[in-house]
């Protein structure tokens, strides 16, 4: 039974996340044509093979063994059709093997969802490439025939071969849907996600209690993160980067339980002597509930270690506390902490933090920068927190950063996304603030004479 292409793509796409279009490469004919007759020969030689194996065992063996040399004459064709159908099996089934591999790995399929663009090998049972809204350049189109032809969309490293002195040469190739036989409805889909990019977009978690409203124009990555690891989620991206493994923080996917989310937005390529570098921008939505209830309002950490490289070299934990007390503006491990006097408990933020209106939440807003291995980062900082219920206590933690050269142009052009999307956030059963009316004061009735 043959699966459609659209029932096939459905395996590989997430809750919420609708399919715009999907199709496949155009497939080479000469396997499709070929298959068929390899199989029918194959089955032939394998009838011609089981036939001689009845003759000699029913025939000839379990026959007696008077006159085995006529019996084995009046069998002779019989025999030789066998001999002659195993070896044909033996010698063709490797070039069937190739063949059917090679028809396997036409099985890739591509597909444009509201929130995607991704191939899908579907012989391996897994995404190879996909790219979110943040990565989409400008959509190309190049017809090879009626229907068929490539489509592009964005820049990507490709590896090139050896440079002479060492290294891989991974200069940046426009990559998309190559050779697809319907590539208009690919096109047109691309183009209707971009417009639907224009519009942001509301979700709820319901695992931490908020909703929060997202720029469609951005690539959305959720997850889970253990309670021991969620202060090294910026460090972990940075290093990422600065190793070329940024892909595997960069997956698009926004949807089941979570507590982070990683928002991801390419502003400029470049390419240095053999190789490609990419820019992202880049915010980290951290959220966490806790048990302590902030009612004393808020205490001020902050790094009062002398910097000593030599005992940061020896205590690898030592520096990265040290690290976290410093450019952090407030700690996951650490939210809050009880007042000896008041035997209240307060929220736990850097003395840099100044505070901020932006919701109905307690918040903070802290900007910095970093400079590692010769890469500058600037970054900026908001935690926000809000108890709910009397129960738990909702913790927000949002940076956005940005990289490399013209940091600063870029920080400053796209500063006011992290405003707006901490503006939209609210707890779960609280009233969106385009929701609310204000109330008409009443008229004050005029005294009776």
């Amino acid at each position: 039974m043959f699966n459609s292409i659209e029932s096939i793509i459905e395996e590989y796409t997430h809750s919420k996340e609708e399919v715009l279009w999907c199709g496949h490469p155009v497939t080479s004919k000469p396997v499709r044509t070929i298959t068929p007759i390899l199989l029918l020969l194959l089955m032939v030689a394998a009838a011609f093979f089981l036939y001689a194996v009845y003759a000699v065992i029913f025939e000839i063996y379990l026959g007696g063994q008077d006159l085995l040399a006529e019996k084995i004459a009046e069998n002779r064709n019989r025999i030789i059709f066998g001999i002659g159908g195993g070896v044909f099996f033996l010698a063709f089934r490797a070039v069937l093997a190739r063949t059917m591999k090679d028809e396997r790995t036409e099985q890739v399929y591509y597909a444009v969802t509201t929130r995607r663009a991704f191939i899908v090998d579907h012989a391996s049972k897994k995404v190879t490439k996909e790219w979110g809204a943040g990565d989409i350049q400008k959509v190309s189109m190049r017809k090879r025939g009626e229907s068929s032809g490539d489509i592009w969309f964005v820049e990507e490293a490709q590896e090139m071969g050896k440079l002479e002195g060492g290294g891989d040469r991974t200069p940046l190739i426009w990559q998309g849907f190559i050779n697809t036989e319907d590539v208009k409805g690919a096109f047109e889909a691309l183009q209707t996600w971009k417009k639907r990019q224009r519009e942001p977009s509301t979700f709820e978690n319901e695992t931490m209690k908020f909703r929060i409203t997202l720029p469609n124009d951005w690539s959305a990555f959720s997850l889970m993160i253990d309670k021991e690891h969620r202060d090294n989620l910026f460090f972990s991206v940075i290093c990422a980067e600065l190793i070329g493994e940024d892909r595997l923080l960069k997956t698009v996917k926004l949807g089941g339980e979570w507590n982070t989310l990683i928002l991801t937005k390419r502003i400029y390529q470049e390419m240095l002597s053999d190789y490609g570098r990419l820019h992202y921008l880049t915010i980290l939505i951290e959220s966490a509930l806790r048990p302590e209830l902030p009612y004393g309002g808020v205490s001020r950490f902050r790094n009062r270690e002398k910097v000593d490289l030599n005992a940061f070299i020896k205590d690898r934990d030592r520096f990265m506390k040290t690290l976290r007390k410093t450019i952090m503006i407030c700690e996951f491990d650490n939210l809050s902490e009880l007042d000896k006097e008041t035997e209240k408990y307060k929220a736990r933020v850097n003395a840099a933090a100044a505070k901020v209106e932006l919701n109905a939440m307690e918040s903070y807003e802290m900007n910095g920068s970093l400079d590692v291995m010769g890469h500058g980062y600037k970054f900026k900082q908001i935690y926000s927190y809000q108890i709910l219920d009397s129960e738990v206590c909702l913790h927000l933690r949002y940076t956005f950063f940005c990289t490399d050269a013209e940091k600063e142009k870029f920080f400053k052009e796209n500063n006011g996304v992290l405003n707006t999307i901490v503006k939209s956030v609210r707890a779960l059963g609280t009233v969106p603030e385009k929701e609310k009316t204000e109330e008409k004061p009443k008229e004050k009735e005029k005294p009776k004479k």
